[in-house]
């Protein structure tokens, strides 16, 4: 891959299994390659494509000591680009984690720890600065 087309490189699509919690996830690049599944659905029942004029300035994930309970992209004007959603449950200890992305980053990868049923427990997130700077 040339420096050219690693600039260009992005996730157009999030395929992903979700009941009361994220089971199951994959993503899909604008280059046509697609992550392994992480978690133990048979089957990605859901997906959310991310727009080409849309660039990601923040990742929430919503997640208990269990499981994780939801993810969201939002963009530079705060406007939601994803929001996937489990069941909210009080008696769960919940908290969201926020990933900011400077300018110039874009994600490029997510990986899923999963426990022992092979459900998705932790989400990370691949990103790489794609700012333009000139060399002299």
């Amino acid at each position: 891959m040339t420096g050219a087309e690693l600039i260009q490189l992005r996730i157009i699509k999030i395929h992903y299994h979700l009941d009361k919690y994220l089971k199951a996830i994959s993503f899909e690049m604008n280059d046509g390659t697609r992550s392994p599944q992480y978690g133990n659905a048979q089957e990605l029942t859901q997906y959310f494509e991310i727009p080409l004029d849309k660039d990601i300035s923040k990742i929430i994930v919503r997640q208990s000591d269990q499981s994780i309970r939801g993810l969201s992209l939002v963009d530079i004007q705060e406007n939601t680009i994803i929001d996937i959603q489990g069941m909210q449950n009080s008696h769960f200890n919940e908290r969201n984690t926020t990933m900011e992305l400077s300018q110039g980053e874009r994600l490029v990868g997510i990986k899923a720890g999963v426990d022992n049923w092979n459900e998705v427990a932790q989400l990370q997130f691949m990103t790489l600065n794609c700012h333009n700077q000139s060399h002299e």
